[in-house]
């Protein structure tokens, strides 16, 4: 009987799973509060002055890369910006440094 050895696929760093592990929750909590406040995401999208597939990809796990996008994101959502950035504190593994 002869056994075929397959490649092993070299698994995912921990760093990057962490990273979109946090980056996970900060998608979520961005788009719980973008629909508790009634907003579409093409409405989300315009209020921020971002496009439609800008702020999609923040509800997917993109982490925003400008204060300026995350003040526009805490404006969008009617939150205090401190309150936004307690959020990115929490989650601070999904940016890499």
């Amino acid at each position: 009987m002869s056994m075929t050895i397959l490649p092993s696929q070299t698994p995912p760093s921990a760093s990057f799973t962490l990273r979109r592990f946090w980056a996970g929750i900060f998608a979520r909590a961005i788009e719980h509060n973008r629909q508790a406040i009634g907003l579409s995401l093409e409405d989300a999208a315009r209020l921020a002055g971002m496009e439609i597939s800008e702020w999609a990809a923040i509800e997917s796990g993109a982490v925003p890369q400008t204060t300026a996008q995350l003040h526009a994101i805490a404006e969008t959502l009617e939150v205090n910006y401190d309150h936004l950035l307690n959020l990115v504190l929490l989650c601070r593994d999904a940016w890499e440094l």
